[in-house]
């Protein structure tokens, strides 16, 4: 399984290392850097550190974008800022971690042959996903949820899926959840080699 796009809110974050932590399950979590960075984000130093506790409980990190950025359309714009996209944000995860990440998963899974050239460069792997978890809707209604809730109790992954999840209010709800149903189908939580 894996999570995007945090850490950027150490609550939700912090509730879902919990619910992690209970079922003994790992993840990869792909971080946006500009969630860490003090002139993006007022809370930079939480999300720090929510990062190490992060790594301290076992995760692998990943890089997400800087920003967040369309990385198809950043390369027919601006080369060069594609590559500060990828290349910015593991300079800043290595100063912060002690370790470059190995793992790359581009913004909405939208990459490029550039991409492609600056990850064989950086040495890392496209990392994508077999299962969305649809948690990213700012819809809040209750038919929504409900939605949400029938997706999340059809969810069978098959070996080797991984999961995408964020860091959002609608995870942090429903993960608990959806974990318990896995441990008692024998499921298990492995991080790549």
């Amino acid at each position: 399984m894996s999570f995007d796009d945090g850490p950027s809110n150490p609550e939700i974050d912090r509730a879902i290392l919990e619910t992690l932590r209970k079922h003994a399950a790992h993840g990869i979590w792909f971080i946006n850097c500009r969630n860490l960075d003090p002139g993006m984000h007022p809370r930079y130093r939480e999300n720090r550190q929510v990062l190490q506790e992060i790594l301290r409980q076992g995760h692998q990190i990943g890089n997400h974008g800087y920003n967040h950025l369309n990385l198809v359309e950043l390369e027919k714009r601006d080369p060069d800022k594609l590559r500060a996209e990828i290349v910015d944000c593991n300079s800043l995860l290595r100063e912060l971690t002690g370790k470059a990440p190995e793992l790359f998963r581009p913004p909405w899974g939208q990459y490029s042959p550039g991409v492609t050239q600056i990850l064989q460069e950086q040495h890392m792997k496209n990392t994508l996903w077999g299962i969305t978890s649809i948690d990213t809707g700012t819809n809040t209604s209750s038919a929504m949820a409900d939605t949400l809730d029938r997706y999340w109790d059809a969810m069978r992954p098959e070996d080797g899926d991984i999961i995408l999840f964020h860091d959002s209010a609608a995870t942090m709800a429903r993960l608990d959840r959806l974990l318990t149903r896995f441990d008692s189908e024998g499921y298990t939580y492995v991080l790549p080699d």
